[in-house]
């Protein structure tokens, strides 16, 4: 009998994608874009979170995505410009992308729009690897993908969080796991690490819950300024600073 985390871990990993979409935007590479260096940026170590999606994204109970916060995209966009990352997912219901960095390719599947480096991975490899589940390949995520790890959960592995984190402590980039996943998971992504980062395996919910309170904190501003008929809030929060702009 698996415990309620890992029950919960196992609602999010088994959500199934639907069909994909393929379109493309410019996919030259010149230009300064994709010129950084393709070694790790930190020191390694373990890093996973519970509850999310191959493609990065995290599922709630209700089976509801929650996206990861602005910080966290903004660090891996850095990654993909300095050639650290092949591709970065912008899921459809966390707003609409920003442009894609000079040279960079786009290609939009139901999953949500990736820029991409052509000269790490191709569209036809992104649309391949959704359509089987295997966006972990894609996103630098390791060598499991939600199946595999579905699969170990059934078995009676517990799920953990391998967790790529800035000097701040947020959130840059997170997977779902295993303790006996997580150390390969944690190689892959070391290569994501922003400099003075770090990467740890860390309980299954805990990325989970910041981003909820993300989310939260997000809506409160958005009712701030609701309220006061205002354009703009500032609101503070412990993962991030935000404004929302109407």
């Amino acid at each position: 009998m698996l415990n309620r985390n890992a029950q919960n871990v196992f609602r999010a990993i088994s959500l199934a994608k639907g069909p994909l979409t393929m379109g493309r935007g410019p996919v030259g590479a010149s230009g300064p874009f994709f010129t950084g260096p393709a070694g790790a940026n930190g020191p390694a170590g373990p890093h996973m979170m519970p509850m999310q999606r191959a493609d990065g994204g995290i599922v709630s109970d209700q089976g509801v995505t929650i996206p990861e916060p602005p910080h966290a995209l903004a660090h891996q966009r850095q990654a993909l410009i300095d050639g650290r990352k092949a591709a970065v997912l912008y899921p459809h219901n966390g707003g609409p992308p920003p442009e894609p960095p000079p040279g960079a390719g786009v290609v939009s599947t139901d999953d949500g729009v990736f820029h991409y480096n052509p000269k790490l991975i191709s569209a036809e490899h992104i649309v391949h690897a959704a359509a089987n589940n295997r966006l972990n390949d894609v996103l630098g995520l390791g060598p499991y993908s939600k199946d595999d790890i579905l699969d170990r959960v059934l078995k009676g592995e517990m799920p953990v969080g391998v967790v790529v984190r800035d000097h701040n402590g947020h959130e840059v980039v997170s997977a779902v796991g295993t303790p006996s996943t997580a150390g390969e998971q944690a190689h892959a992504m070391q290569h994501q690490i922003p400099e003075s980062g770090s990467i740890s395996v860390e309980p299954a919910m805990r990325v989970i819950m910041e981003r909820i309170e993300h989310q939260k904190a997000i809506a409160r501003a958005k009712m701030v300024a609701d309220s006061l008929g205002k354009r703009r809030c500032y609101t503070s929060h412990t993962a991030s600073k935000m404004w929302y702009e109407r």
